[in-house]
């Protein structure tokens, strides 16, 4: 119901007793349905959609704006799946919430960018080349080592529960930059990448201790024939996609990976680059994540 049926649904209410209507009469008289009119008198909300309690609270939600224009203006604009890190970092403090284990679905996400349509969009990013970055970069180094100070200060962690994530790749061409999401009306989007990308891709990690964890081989096409990890270390996982490149389902697929080969001892926490957010996201209750520049 629009305001004006509210308008005429309230004076219909106060009108109908001392004129004697019944609910039928009311609803020819004023436009208003009896149902609508029995709701209001009953002290029912009209004109009000029930739905799921939202995750974020509204002063969260701004703030991930925020953080999400800054990210862009640094030259570390964000993903989608950056953003359902950073999402799940906000709801790791117990609350109810509606998403599974690796956070807000698709739906959400692009609900969340409509509902901020006016500030933020999802542009495709172009290549920063490492010549231009300018003097932030420093800075950002010192918030890295920052972030990962206060985390050891806080957390009884040995070298071997710090572990170092990256993705290699073959094709020194390298592939077209991710979509990422910056602010409204943006004409140009820079981000920082490396500069190596080839047709197969390896994610590894590795503790610093120097315990291996074994790789994830991605390669271009469709289908997995087993005798591509022939040779390949023990324990060493495969799959493909049509570009040989990461994305969030083969990620997470790796995180579930890693977790089944890294010790009992917690917490763990694993280094990435470019591939989650902030120290916080969580995994199984005691691995964390913290984003590298280098």
């Amino acid at each position: 119901m629009d305001g004006d049926g509210l308008t005429r649904c309230s004076s219909c209410c106060h009108l109908q007793w001392p004129e004697r209507l019944s609910k039928r009469a009311a609803e020819r008289v004023f436009g208003v349905s009896a149902k609508a009119i029995g709701r209001y008198l009953a002290g029912q909300q009209i004109g009000v959609k029930p739905g799921r309690t939202s995750a974020l609270r509204d002063v969260e939600e701004d703030a991930l704006v925020e953080g999400l224009l800054d990210r862009a203006r640094r030259g570390f604009p964000a993903t989608r799946l950056h953003l359902k890190a950073i999402v799940l970092d906000a709801i790791s403090d117990g609350r109810a919430h509606q998403f599974g284990p690796y956070g807000p679905s698709t739906k959400w996400i692009s609900s969340f960018l409509s509902r901020h349509s006016t500030r933020l969009t999802v542009r495709k990013a172009r290549i920063l080349d490492s010549a231009r970055v300018n003097a932030t970069e420093r800075s950002e180094i010192e918030y890295f080592f920052a972030e990962y100070s206060d985390f050891i200060k806080n957390h009884p962690i040995t070298p071997a529960q710090i572990y170092n994530c990256d993705e290699t790749g073959v094709d020194p061409q390298g592939g077209a930059p991710k979509k990422v999401i910056t602010k409204k009306g943006a004409k140009s989007v820079a981000v920082q990448i490396g500069q190596d990308r080839e047709n197969t891709t390896v994610l590894s990690a590795i503790s610093a201790t120097g315990a291996l964890i074994p790789p994830l081989f991605i390669f271009k096409g469709v289908g997995f024939p087993s005798d591509f990890l022939n040779g390949a270390p023990p324990g060493s996982k495969g799959t493909s996609t049509p570009s040989a490149f990461i994305d969030s389902d083969i990620f997470e697929e790796w995180i579930d990976h890693f977790i089944e080969h890294i010790p009992a001892s917690r917490p763990v926490l694993l280094i990435l680059d470019n591939h989650a957010s902030h120290v916080g996201y969580l995994f199984d209750g005691n691995v964390f994540l913290m984003e590298s520049i280098f």
